[in-house]
């Protein structure tokens, strides 16, 4: 995988350039939240990043991606430590920044990649598009993964659906001895135990094609 698409990789040159000819920003939004004993605080930032990098390799020159956000809002496992939330006026006032800063160089259309299927997040950046009268789609994991036959138990926080995704995009990023973990123990919920690379692939790969997809849709309108 390259990094041809990378804006935080380029120079100021090299960004100017990217931004005269794509129509489109990806916004990677991650977050730091536990996930289990067996997968790192920074798991959403690490698909995210991988998705958005895909996805911009594949639409490039037409599509910049952003570096990853790495905090969100209402993540929740505020109890668990290492666990960051965003207030909601942070969000929104990080997110109208960054949209009038692309905004100045001639971007109009973005698109959000979520791991976290969150109507507050929507309702915000809503709100944020409407302000600067601008395009914002969210393309959320969890909503665009509809082949649930591939999944023994079902697409719960840090289970199987996650991990699967974690083992074949980032495999020295899973504790493989921990994945052994009860149903709604320590912050998981399904059963990481059931996870596996092959998984992964099929969920990864499927999810980066509907992606591609609905950027190239994007940028068909015009």
């Amino acid at each position: 995988m390259s990094n041809i698409a990378q804006l935080g990789r380029y120079s100021w040159p090299e960004a100017k350039y990217s931004l005269k000819n794509a129509k489109v920003v990806l916004l990677p939004l991650g977050g730091l939240q536990q996930h289990g004993p067996h997968l790192p605080l920074e798991t959403d930032n690490i698909l995210v990043g991988y998705y958005g990098n895909r996805v911009g390799e594949r639409v490039h020159p037409y599509c910049a991606v952003a570096p990853v956000i790495p905090y969100n809002i209402g993540l929740g496992f505020e109890n668990y430590t290492g666990s960051i939330n965003l207030s909601e006026e942070t969000y929104s006032l990080m997110l109208r920044d960054m949209i009038k800063g692309f905004k100045k160089d001639g971007i109009e259309k973005f698109v959000i990649i979520s791991v976290h299927n969150n109507n507050r997040t929507r309702e915000l950046t809503d709100k944020v598009a409407q302000e600067l009268g601008t395009y914002i789609e969210i393309m959320d994991v969890w909503e665009m993964f509809d082949e649930d036959d591939i999944l023994e138990s079902g697409k719960g926080h840090a289970g199987e659906f996650e991990t699967s995704q974690m083992l074949y995009i980032s495999p020295e990023s899973v504790r493989r001895d921990r994945m052994d973990v009860e149903d709604g123990a320590l912050g998981v919920k399904g059963k990481p135990i059931l996870a596996n690379e092959k998984k992964g692939e099929a969920i990864v790969e499927y999810l980066v094609e509907k992606m591609v997809s609905k950027v190239e849709e994007l940028l068909l309108r015009g």
